[in-house]
């Protein structure tokens, strides 16, 4: 987690103890020499297994990301886990897919 992210992980994981896998917050390492996206984008095949259909029985379909943008190379790569809903809001942004795109890979 970069050093302004930490504050704000801790701050939610806080204010919702009872968090699971699906519905806790995760943070990541990020490599200071190169750009959040960058770090979201090595980070997010591991999301997706440890959060996706191959964890869960319901996996994440909401994903929610403070401190990177949507650039053309993340929206892509979220496209390909199905990700059809893009918002983008000053902090980052948030992906949604369908429960249909979300079990899609383990069918």
């Amino acid at each position: 987690m970069s050093p302004i992210n930490e504050p704000t992980v801790r701050s939610l994981r806080a204010s919702h103890p009872d968090g699971d896998q699906l519905s806790g917050i995760t943070g990541f390492r990020l490599d200071a020499d190169g750009p959040p996206e960058n770090s979201l984008l090595d980070n997010l095949n591991m999301i997706d297994l440890h959060h996706g259909p191959y964890s869960n029985k319901d996996p994440y379909t909401v994903l929610e990301v403070i401190g990177a943008r949507l650039t053309i190379n993340v929206r892509e790569a979220l496209s390909k886990l199905g990700f059809e809903k893009f918002l983008e809001n000053p902090d980052g942004f948030s992906a949604r897919r369908s429960t249909k795109e979300a079990v899609k890979a383990r069918d």
